[in-house]
């Protein structure tokens, strides 16, 4: 019986420690009409030269990313019905979206294990085509 719990503990512990080692980015979805259509979220890691895709549903306006390895990604969201239209996390998102201020550059969002980082916002559909990476696929 002893060597059951001692099994069953180190499993458990191990379990802790790999949920400790990945983190989780949270945020806002906008999109510039009356619905936030079905996306593709593509985490792109800056560090490592990985993509990882993300799915949402119509009308979902906020994300959760989880189970990500530590490091810098950047995120850029893609119509699910057409991949070529894209939006990001970028300095113009977070203003009021007006065209003075026209930022369009991918802000890095850093991940550290065992953390969730929050505040992103990808609502910025408005930056010149070509600017954010074309749509990575799904493998």
């Amino acid at each position: 019986m002893r060597r059951l719990f001692v099994l069953l503990s180190v499993a458990v512990a191990s379990g802790v420690a790999l949920a400790a080692e990945t983190g989780t980015i949270t945020g806002e979805l906008g999109y510039p009409g009356e619905y936030v259509p079905a996306l593709y979220i593509a985490a792109f890691a800056l560090d490592a030269g990985e993509t990882r895709i993300f799915v949402t549903t119509d009308g979902q306006q906020t994300f959760t990313l989880g189970d990500m390895k530590p490091g810098n990604y950047a995120l850029v969201a893609y119509l699910k019905e057409d991949t070529t239209i894209a939006g990001g996390y970028t300095r113009f998102a977070l203003t009021d979206l007006s065209t003075q201020y026209n930022d369009h550059t991918l802000l890095q969002v850093p991940v550290v294990a065992g953390k969730t980082t929050t505040g992103v916002q990808i609502r910025d559909w408005y930056a010149p085509a070509g600017t954010f990476p074309a749509f990575p696929g799904i493998k």
